[in-house]
């Protein structure tokens, strides 16, 4: 009796610790959108905002720390100084990205065709090399500029392209559901490309690695 009562209790308590652990870092990711969400509000924030979410993330659910503001922060300082024109440069790009989209589906004719057969390939490769950045994010050194994360992202999109394929189809999903329920970007406008990031990331993860 004594014996099964101990078990019970041993195993009581593994399940206790389970839940607070699994509590923890769901209210450590939920922590860290809600930084981003008010750090990204700039717009031109929004890339160094990512790529800092997509490392302290990394840090949280594969290295199991949970100091995340301190990780956010610290992740967005020096994400700004090494990624700021970008993030200035991406939200142009985008926007031009969409109100090209938009003026060739309205139009009509072999134009809108031949413009339209070019832009959805484009948009579609564009967001894929941007999650592979993403990607390859928790593996850069600190410091790490521009040209050196865009290369390891491009070995990332290249060791796994139906991956990133795969992700690109979530992703316009995901926006379509956006589109009908917009409260749902409280909780995943940056989770939903971080977590596919993080699963892209995975193995094979780079071509040449061991």
């Amino acid at each position: 009796m004594g014996s099964r009562a101990q078990s019970s209790a041993a195993r009581g308590a593994r399940l206790r610790a389970r839940l607070f652990s699994a509590t923890t870092i769901v209210g450590d990711v939920l922590l860290l959108h809600l930084y981003w969400l008010t750090v990204s509000a700039a717009v031109v924030t929004a890339l160094p905002a990512s790529l800092a979410l997509q490392r302290a993330l990394h840090d949280v659910l594969v290295d199991g720390r949970s100091d995340t503001t301190r990780v956010f922060f610290s992740r967005f300082g020096r994400s700004w100084r090494s990624y700021w024109l970008p993030g200035i440069v991406a939200p142009i790009l985008a926007v031009m990205y969409v109100f090209a989209l938009l003026f060739w589906a309205s139009a009509s004719g072999w134009g809108r065709t031949a413009a339209l057969a070019l832009l959805l390939p484009l948009g579609g490769f564009a967001f894929c090399a941007y999650l592979a950045t993403l990607a390859a994010a928790p593996t850069l050194p600190d410091g790490a500029g521009v040209r050196q994360a865009a290369r390891q992202g491009w070995t990332v999109l290249a060791g796994r392209p139906l991956a990133a394929a795969g992700s690109l189809v979530v992703m316009v999903t995901w926006l379509l559901l956006l589109s009908r329920i917009p409260t749902l970007a409280l909780v995943g406008l940056g989770l939903v490309p971080a977590f596919l990031a993080l699963w892209l990331g995975k193995a094979p993860r780079a071509a040449g690695r061991p």
